[in-house]
């Protein structure tokens, strides 16, 4: 029985064009930290991602840039930042669709390192991932819903509204439509004949005789 292991880490070789250290005021009363601010030309920058692969006992390390890397994995070296700043300082920060090209394991992971290790920071996101709903992590005051009206405007409103009884799943609710917020659907069998422009169906050979 073979173990595989893959450790990945990332190794940034760059030539600063500008660079800042600071003591930041106090938080709190806490006491202050030393920060680092770099501004560094893209064109100087080396982003270059370690993998050490461990199979049969054996361990070899593989270097790949980050152009050769995947969506997810950059994605998710991206949200360690905002992770940082969010257990460092007391900080408030939107992400938009915070989902975008990860499993949904890692999305759930990145939520509870948050909410495990931070103390006075807030994360504000967006999100289509149900998976969030399925959860007992959460208050249903910090979940919001938004749904789209006929005049094109937007309603916001809180899981916090509704009377649910203690034991619910909050996911299976939603999915019965108990909350709303759901996308209006239209039948799934498309009409062969069409005219494009209308929407109307039509033979082919009307298209063709108006295009002549």
């Amino acid at each position: 029985m073979s173990t595989r292991v893959n450790n990945t880490k990332v190794i940034i070789s760059a030539r600063a064009s500008y660079l800042h250290a600071f003591e930041p005021d106090s938080i709190n009363g806490s006491d202050p930290k030393y920060s680092v601010s770099l501004i560094i030309d893209k064109k100087d920058t080396d982003l270059i991602f370690e993998h050490t692969i461990v199979a049969n006992g054996t361990s070899s390390v593989h270097y790949l840039p980050d152009i050769l890397e995947s969506a997810g994995t950059m994605r998710y070296y991206g949200l360690g930042t905002i992770l940082n700043i969010l257990l460092e300082r007391n900080a408030i920060i939107p992400v938009d669709e915070l989902e975008n090209s990860l499993h949904p394991d890692l999305f759930a992971h990145f939520i509870n390192l948050f909410l495990v290790n931070s103390t006075y920071s807030q994360l504000i996101f967006s999100t289509h991932n149900l998976q969030s709903l399925d959860t007992e992590d959460l208050r249903k005051d910090v979940v919001w819903f938004t749904e789209k009206k006929d005049d094109g405007s937007t309603d916001l409103f809180s899981l916090d509204d509704f009377n649910i009884r203690n034991g619910v799943s909050f996911l299976n609710a939603y999915n019965a439509g108990k909350f709303g917020a759901k996308p209006t659907l239209g039948g799934i069998f498309i009409s062969k004949k069409r005219d494009y422009f209308k929407g109307k169906p039509v033979e082919r050979q009307e298209r063709k005789a108006r295009r002549d």
